[in-house]
């Protein structure tokens, strides 16, 4: 507990926000981390047998999820930094604006030779965010065609130089029509002939929205912690990401995700990595001389231990499930892992649910320990009652998750207010050819179908795109209608979170802005998340408009645009 404490109080989350710590500060805190993981106490240091650059990987990575101490500390800084762009008006923004870069904008800001150490701070974060900076378009009078990547919402991309000097200078609004809000196509097959596909499937705004400033690694746009940290960890440290284990490994499948308790996942995680202190690795780290099996005498490795050694190699015969594990055609770790995660455990056993490899290779390696240590010995009989009686009374343990009947499922409605008119909505999308059709249904309140619509889209760039379009159409053509009581359904939760929770989408960005202004117009507006299988009416429209709409490009090809 003393060193518990010390690990929190070690942590000054919100001075690392503010201001850059010296480095000497950052190993120190990197120190008293390492020393809580692997010290049993204060007073008994151990050893450590993974480098903290490996621990410092995300869980999907192999690692634990530690963070770098300097990279985190300039992520958070960067979230200041971010605050500052994106809210211009803020006191913090104008006090330090007039005084370190009044002539220019914040981006452009550099330090100079009076600055505090907070604007320093400020700058190493500024630093961070400009490297993954874009920018989504609304009406394009603010963004550069050449200098500022506006091309993708998920990377850094932007049109390649050299431009022409009549070119130069133009801005992406350049590239729309200011009357249809629609991209001048026959201008970018002239300028831009290589990026249309990519530009067409930016969909714009019908009203005058502003460009924003957006965060690329983060499907929203906007800048957080963690995907700042990720983005900017040392090259160093990326470069390790596959010398230690096969690239093929999935860690959150094959380890994290696993029906077991969270103790045999850490185990299984260090029997992967290779952390565990048998017999080969400590000869290696040269701790013993001899590397003796304990219930063999051959050389204890991984491998050897848990599947090649006669004793496991009983425990594994004699585990009561549908078939036996082949443990001569195990090479490694992994192999064996992924071949005993198809085992089936027999109905008498009393377990049911989840695998029980875990707590085979749990009690192998708690029975060496007992005996190299306790010199009590076990046989694979015993054993193997230890891994049954273990597995089912976690097992039991754990609460029963209630299925909804499908039947239920198709039956739900959710409650719709009265007097307002219903809106079943749907977009369909082709990923091959980029083609999407929307579609949208309008009932009274007795269900009776006052329109139906739809639309082809292309090119398009993804479903969740198509669904957006679709909502859009959909408000649209209830206004035209005059329509002021409405309750949408859409089988999005993506859009619809978005949507009831102004949750921004960087790849719909001009489409949301639209749908948030839209809905100022009716004096009652409801979206909802319904089942796929509820919305089979908008689904049925938007799937036939698509169908039509690739046949018509099939038959004319070219003479399409």
């Amino acid at each position: 507990m003393v060193l518990l404490k010390s690990v929190l109080s070690s942590m000054p989350t919100y001075p690392m926000s503010c201001f850059k710590l010296p480095i000497n500060l950052c190993n120190r805190i990197q120190s008293v981390l390492t020393r809580f993981w692997w010290d049993a106490d204060p007073d008994t240091k151990k050893m450590c047998w993974i480098a903290w650059h490996r621990l410092a990987r995300s869980k999907k990575e192999g690692g634990l999820g530690f963070r770098e101490i300097q990279t985190f500390n300039d992520a958070m800084l960067a979230k200041l930094s971010c605050r500052m762009l994106m809210n211009p008006d803020c006191l913090l923004h104008r006090i330090l604006k007039g005084k370190y870069f009044m002539s220019s904008n914040f981006l452009e800001a550099d330090l100079q030779d009076a600055s505090s150490h907070g604007w320093k701070g400020i700058i190493v974060g500024s630093d961070l965010l400009k490297k993954r900076l874009g920018k989504a378009i609304g009406n394009g009078k603010t963004t550069s065609l050449w200098e500022e990547n506006w091309i993708s919402t998920s990377q850094l991309r932007k049109p390649i130089g050299p431009a022409l000097e009549h070119v130069y200078n133009l801005k992406v609004s350049d590239l729309i029509n200011e009357d249809t809000k629609e991209w001048k196509e026959d201008m970018i097959r002239e300028i831009l002939p290589e990026f249309e596909t990519e530009i067409k499937c930016i969909k714009l705004s019908h009203t005058d929205v502003e460009d924003r400033f957006i965060w690329t690694p983060h499907p929203s746009g906007n800048y957080t912690t963690r995907s700042g940290y990720h983005s900017s960890l040392p090259q160093p440290i990326m470069n390790t990401l596959s010398t230690d284990i096969r690239e093929d490994f999935d860690w959150n499948k094959e380890i994290w995700q696993e029906t077991s308790s969270e103790k045999l996942k850490l185990f299984l995680w260090k029997l992967v990595k290779r952390a565990l202190p048998l017999g080969d690795n400590l000869v290696k780290r040269k701790v013993i001389s001899d590397s003796s099996c304990i219930h063999c005498g051959a050389s204890e490795s991984e491998v050897h231990l848990f599947f090649h050694c006669p004793f496991a190699v009983e425990i594994w015969n004699q585990i009561p499930t549908s078939s036996s594990l082949d443990t001569t055609q195990i090479l490694d770790i992994i192999s064996g892992i992924r071949a005993s995660r198809h085992l089936i455990c027999l109905p008498p056993s009393g377990v049911g649910r989840g695998p029980l490899y875990p707590w085979i290779l749990w009690n192998i390696w708690t029975s060496r320990n007992r005996r190299v240590f306790n010199e009590r010995s076990f046989t694979p009989l015993e054993t193997i009652s230890n891994i049954v009686k273990g597995a089912r009374e976690w097992q039991e343990a754990q609460p029963v998750k209630q299925s909804i009947p499908e039947s239920t499922r198709r039956a739900w409605r959710p409650p719709i207010p009265t007097n307002s008119i219903r809106c079943f909505v749907d977009g369909a999308w082709n990923s091959a050819t980029l083609a999407a059709g929307l579609g949208w249904v309008l009932q009274d309140e007795q269900g009776n179908t006052l329109l139906t619509g739809s639309e082809a889209h292309a090119p398009v760039g993804s479903a969740l795109v198509a669904e957006g379009l679709a909502l859009r159409r959909s408000l649209q053509s209830a206004l035209d209608r005059g329509i002021q009581r409405i309750w949408i359904a859409s089988d999005s939760e993506n859009l619809n979170k978005s949507i009831n929770l102004e949750i921004n989408i960087a790849e719909i960005y001009g489409v949301l802005q639209d749908i948030k202004k839209m809905k100022r117009s009716f004096d009652f507006v409801d979206f909802v998340f319904i089942p796929r299988e509820a919305n089979s009416l908008a689904d049925r429209v938007a799937k036939n408009c698509l169908w039509v709409f690739s046949e018509i490009r099939a038959t004319l090809g070219p003479l399409m645009n």
